[in-house]
């Protein structure tokens, strides 16, 4: 892998946290929609 510019790092997982976050807020109303 080249070499990751930190700042680009700390960007992904903050995309990364915010899309899990999201998903287990959609897989908790799929559980009580069901």
């Amino acid at each position: 892998m080249a070499e990751i510019n930190t700042a680009n790092v700390g960007f992904e997982k903050e995309l990364w946290d915010a899309a899990a976050m999201v998903g287990g807020i959609v897989v908790e109303s799929i559980r009580k929609g069901v």
